[in-house]
């Protein structure tokens, strides 16, 4: 009787944690119509997909499994922040390599004007946001996960 309970709690916990992990790709069409303010044509589809896949990944890694606490929440909102950031920041360069000529543009930019353009690559994602959105899915995760947990407790 103990071993079909177990099995059934950790097939509950499995499909929250899966639910979790989804959430980033669950919400694409969505972080999609809020890039498509900024960029234009192919470039929203590409910046959009790459920058959520990158999250779903850091998320399937594990940065987000929070150890218990009253900050619980606002630590996996924290790191959600940042993965969104580095999300972005690689997203951008991805984006970069997919334009035609785009590489080799970007080394000359860099070259040309040194720190300036560094800065401008490094304040893309704080303009667009994934800083935000990856706060918001660290936070739905977390959440989903203590339910998960608590309900598995019982």
């Amino acid at each position: 009787m103990t071993t079909h309970r177990s099995a059934f709690r950790a097939l509950i916990y499995r499909n929250f944690l899966a639910l979790g992990l989804s959430i980033p790709l669950v919400a694409l069409p969505l972080f999609g119509l809020w890039v498509h303010r900024f960029l234009k044509d192919y470039r929203t589809g590409v910046y959009a997909v790459a920058f959520v896949v990158i999250l779903a990944m850091v998320m399937h890694v594990g940065i987000f499994r929070v150890r218990g606490g009253a900050m619980r929440l606002v630590s996996a909102a924290l790191r959600g922040a940042v993965a969104g950031y580095v999300a972005g920041v690689v997203g951008y360069l991805v984006l970069v390599l997919v334009i035609p000529d785009g590489a080799a543009t970007l080394g000359r930019t860099v070259t040309r004007d040194g720190s300036v353009s560094v800065l401008l690559i490094a304040s893309f994602p704080l303009v667009l946001g994934g800083w935000l959105y990856g706060a918001l899915v660290g936070v739905t995760a977390e959440w989903l996960r203590s339910r998960a947990e608590a309900l598995l407790s019982r």
